[in-house]
């Protein structure tokens, strides 16, 4: 829920934030950086004056991810592509986003990528298409999705194939046995992520959580690819 006001409340709170930073920095010698996790969504953009706001932030954490999920979401899709596939019934991407979040005024240089550990899962998923863009519901089980179980148990294994969409840069698996269909991040996607970062220019990535590659595998296909 949002007021009217909000919109330039939001950019007075950065703002004071900044000069009460500022002031703790210079009497502690240092520099407290500012920064603020965002929707990849244009919803963020139409209820904040992100050209103001961005000023007294040093970086811009776009959380890219859980744009598909069971819970909220009819039919399958990935949950955080990297480009809009003409096939996306909402047809975003964590590019389109970030190519709205320069539009309206963010410096490319501020935008750090959020990307995910974890993946979504969808039950009772028929096989057209693989199961992409098909209609699911929430499993009747709980299905585990961080990174960590799809590489244990998922990927390539107990019936499950994985696919890859080169429109989108993202993998999705899919068991026609069980109708389970998983979309996640895996290191092909991360690295197709990182390139478009570099070639964009911009401040780089986050991700959530450590937790969930606790082989570190994720991490250090970004690490390579930032490098």
């Amino acid at each position: 829920m949002n007021r009217p006001e909000d919109r330039e409340n939001c950019t007075a709170l950065l703002a004071e934030a900044r000069a009460a930073l500022d002031k703790a920095g210079a009497q502690d010698g240092k520099r407290y950086l500012l920064t603020m996790a965002t929707q990849a969504a244009d919803v963020w953009l139409q209820h904040t004056e992100m050209e103001q706001a961005q000023a007294p932030l040093d970086f811009v954490n776009l959380m890219a991810y859980d744009q598909f999920e069971a819970t909220s979401s009819p039919i399958t899709g990935h949950h955080a592509p990297l480009f809009t596939s003409p096939a996306n019934p909402k047809n975003d991407s964590a590019a389109t986003s970030i190519s709205h979040y320069i539009a309206a005024g963010v410096p490319a240089a501020k935008i750090v990528l959020g990307v995910p550990f974890y993946g979504h899962a969808w039950g009772e998923v028929g096989p057209a298409a693989d199961g992409l863009y098909q209609p699911g519901k929430q499993p009747a089980s709980h299905v585990y999705t961080s990174f960590d179980e799809i590489e244990k148990n998922m990927d390539g294994r107990n019936g499950f194939t994985r696919y890859w969409d080169d429109i989108s840069k993202a993998p999705f698996l899919y068991n026609p046995q069980t109708r389970l269909w998983v979309s996640y991040e895996d290191e092909q996607s991360i690295r197709a992520k990182t390139k478009y970062v570099v070639d964009r220019g911009l401040g780089g990535i986050m991700f959530w959580q450590y937790t969930e590659d606790s082989g570190g595998r994720l991490l250090n296909a970004i690490n390579q690819g930032l490098r």
